[in-house]
């Protein structure tokens, strides 16, 4: 758990926006591509405005150098001679926040890594650091760029802080794609543990932690794997790569609302620790998939998913007994504020109607453990959904209306816990009848004369029973699919694209659309919490 949170704002906020179909310029590996080149981890892992930055990529290459395809602004690499080897240059007036980075060859595409650009000082790691008696010594604020690399590995930092300061010490692992469950800890110089955490931001770390007295103080983290294993002891290894942050200035931490709405620009406030007082503008029109958010010479960003519905912020009073009306569709972003809080919402329904709920706050680096309770107007409870499964915290439910009037949901902590970090994003919309189209792979691989197998799930709502035509868009020339049909009783499709014997190679993006009267849908995949819709295709030389 996290200490002191102060609840102030910048009014000096940046924001950058991200285009949907950018993004799917760098679709990467799926379930079905056999990619030569591989790309495990980056380190370290970002840089500074203005730095040319040394990167190892850790992974296989069977050509040096590949092609990478970069999300987002003001990032150049060159490589090096030395498979591996590359240098990352950093324009200064490049936005804070994250690239999104994938390689390719002739023969497929690699995983998406992040690299995170920001304006505080950058340090690598210096070995030997695991011991109290041999920290590395760092002056505030920094980022620290390690690597946990053998089982058993611990990294010591020492910092010098006046009484009474407060310092904000993050560490990025999992967030930025390492198979990592670190830890974090702050001591006194003699090794004594004062402070500790583990899962604070989903399953990284944050400690902000007030200074009792002036003096030495040490930043120590370690890990375990992301899977749990019958390994006792500390993990580690060459792809355990992190990311410290340690500073006693601005540190930004969430925006409210947590969501932006389509087509619309909408105020919000940057929540955080050492942040001056003020107020900002979102514009999510054009077609963003989402934005980012930073405050200039302060730590932290912030991404805002761009979404289709209101997006409004849940009153500080809205309880059972007097709930906030909202209309639907919307997104509703809130904190359960103190422990046993609640937020209560309504709206209304006819009958028969079908309401799907869906709340996020684990999967969005929050400690809440969410608890819906969804009644009628007359209190009845019509349905309790805590978590999704075993290892899923956040909820997704439909509930049927069984009268005209009201219906209404509070959202709670099911351990009744709660704090300034306690946030959700609520969503809550109509069910029309349709269909959507997932669980497509985020990439394929074919050699001339053959085929590949393209799969998609269809889910039908609200009773939707229309035949759906499924086909593929953006096909390169050599490569072809026949359309199928799906009736009603069909949840899966199977594509066939098959390269022609003559087929030249080719890499690049394409899309799966279903057709049905005027209902046209694409298929999605989420990765990193991010909506994705392009495959990408390889053809390669025989």
């Amino acid at each position: 758990m996290i200490h002191t949170m102060l609840r102030m704002y910048s009014p000096a906020v940046v924001i950058h926006s991200i285009l949907l179909a950018a993004l799917c310029l760098a679709s990467g590996i799926g379930r079905s591509c056999q990619a030569q080149v591989t790309v495990n981890s980056l380190f370290p892992a970002g840089g500074r405005h203005g730095q040319t930055v040394d990167v190892t990529l850790s992974g296989s290459f069977a050509s040096w150098p590949p092609t990478a395809s970069i999300v987002g602004d003001g990032v150049k690499i060159a490589y090096e001679k030395d498979k591996g080897k590359a240098k990352f240059s950093i324009r200064k007036d490049a936005s804070s926040g994250v690239r999104f980075l994938r390689w390719h060859d002739a023969k497929g595409i690699s995983e998406w890594r992040m690299f995170v650009v920001g304006s505080l000082p950058e340090i690598v790691e210096a070995e030997p650091n695991e011991s109290p008696l041999k920290p590395q010594s760092v002056e505030l604020p920094v980022v620290a760029n390690g690597r946990l690399q053998k089982s058993g590995d611990v990294d010591t930092f020492k910092v010098k802080l006046a009484a009474k300061q407060k310092l904000v010490a993050l560490v990025e692992g999992k967030r930025i794609g390492s198979k990592m469950d670190p830890v974090l800890q702050i001591c006194d110089q003699n090794g004594f543990v004062l402070a500790q955490n583990d899962d604070e931001r989903g399953v990284d770390p944050l400690l902000v932690f007030e200074t009792p007295k002036a003096g030495d103080y040490l930043v120590r983290t370690f890990c375990f794997p992301e899977t749990p294993n019958s390994t006792i002891g500390f993990a580690g290894g060459a792809d355990y790569v992190y990311r410290l942050t340690l500073t006693t200035d601005g540190h930004v931490d969430f925006a409210m609302p947590l969501t932006a709405e389509k087509g619309k620009k909408t105020p919000i406030r940057i929540q955080g620790w050492n942040l001056m007082q003020g107020d900002a503008i979102v514009d999510a029109t054009g077609e963003p998939a989402f934005l980012q958010l930073t405050a200039p010479e302060g730590a932290g960003h912030v991404v805002l998913p761009v979404v289709e519905a209101v997006s409004v912020v849940a009153d500080a009073k809205s309880s059972q007994s007097d709930p906030q009306k909202v209309t639907l569709p919307v997104s509703i972003s809130g904190v359960v504020e103190s422990p046993g809080d609640e937020d209560t919402f309504t709206w209304d329904v006819e009958k028969g109607d079908r309401i799907n709920l869906s709340i996020k706050a684990f999967t969005l680096g929050f400690p809440l453990d969410p608890l819906l309770t969804v009644t009628n107007a007359d209190g009845k409870v019509l349905k309790e959904a805590d978590d999704q499964s075993r290892s899923e915290r956040d909820v997704s439910t439909v509930v049927v209306a069984p009268l005209k009037g009201a219906m209404q949901v509070k959202v709670q902590d099911v351990h009744r816990f709660g704090g300034p970090r306690f946030a959700y994003a609520l969503m809550i919309e109509k069910e029309l009848p349709g269909f959507r189209l997932s669980g497509i792979p985020q990439s394929l691989s074919v050699v001339p004369g053959k085929e590949v197998e393209l799969s998609i799930n269809l889910a039908r709502t609200a009773g939707f029973k229309d035949v759906v035509e499924l086909s593929v868009a953006n096909l390169p020339p050599g490569v072809s699919a026949e359309p199928i049909k799906l009736d009603a009783k069909a949840k899966t499709g199977k594509l066939k694209l098959k390269a022609a014997a003559d087929a030249k190679p080719f890499s690049g993006s394409l899309n799966v659309v279903g057709v049905s009267g005027d209902k046209r849908r694409t298929a999605r995949y989420t990765v990193y919490g991010i909506p994705m819709s392009s495959v990408w295709l390889t053809v390669s030389s025989k």
